[in-house]
């Protein structure tokens, strides 16, 4: 006995077909979808990658590089500080590294120059370990305060101090000198010796305690002072 034909007509065949199609569509552009999401999450993971590692570079970058003084304008700003050299040596500070930029030349001790606080910024920015070490000496308070310098102000001593300090007359100058940084020690102690070949009389106890607490031998630099001028004459 035949089969009974089928009820479907062309038109619902052609429909199913037609379905099929749209569904394997659908199901493609799914796909594409998906992969395209992927590549897009990808290229985002990487763009953060790079994005991190240059926000790396630039912190390392800026961690390299020393402090820089910011002036603050309370009034200083454009105004004249007067500052001095307490070497007994010439000295050169300039408002960049190396000596360039702006130079103030100081020829001897006790010399001093009136600097723009905008120049002073820079100079102390460009010669942090001769500012902090007291080599030469900014006689105005509110700039030293301004330029963050007040605790390093504690161990540094103004012209008048070492003025007196250097004869040697009083237990206390022989503690302020113990005080002093290795390079302000040294051309002090240069100054203490002068005395002692100007016939100076100081107490050879605090003489000693000098040489026993920072090598500092007052007499025999002295010697050696004398006996250069002597070849010279």
């Amino acid at each position: 006995m035949a089969g009974r034909p089928s009820t479907k007509t062309k038109v619902e065949e052609t429909k199913d077909i037609k379905a099929k199609e749209v569904e394997n569509v659908t199901s493609e552009g799914n796909t594409s979808e998906l992969e395209k999401a992927k590549v897009d999450n990808l290229a985002m993971a990487e763009m953060l990658k790079q994005m991190q590692a240059e926000m790396l570079k630039m912190k390392e970058q800026m961690d390299s590089k020393p402090n820089v003084v910011v002036a603050q304008d309370r009034g200083l700003t454009g105004k004249k500080i007067k500052c001095m050299n307490l070497m007994n040596n010439p000295l050169n500070i300039s408002t960049e590294p190396d000596g360039r930029g702006r130079v103030y030349s100081f020829s001897k001790y006790g010399e001093f120059k009136m600097i723009k606080y905008d120049d002073l910024v820079d100079i102390v920015s460009s010669y942090p370990n001769t500012t902090e070490k007291g080599l030469f000496f900014i006689c105005n308070k509110e700039a030293v305060e301004e330029l963050g310098l007040t605790e390093d102000y504690e161990h540094i001593y103004s012209k008048e101090v070492l003025d007196e300090l250097i004869y040697l007359r009083r237990d206390s100058d022989t503690d302020l000198f113990l005080c002093m940084s290795k390079e302000m020690q040294s051309t002090t102690a240069t100054r203490i010796a002068e005395l002692f070949n100007a016939n100076e009389t100081m107490d050879f106890n605090r003489i000693k305690k000098i040489k026993d607490e920072t090598s500092f031998d007052i007499e025999n630099i002295a010697k050696e002072l004398k006996d250069f001028q002597d070849s010279k004459e």
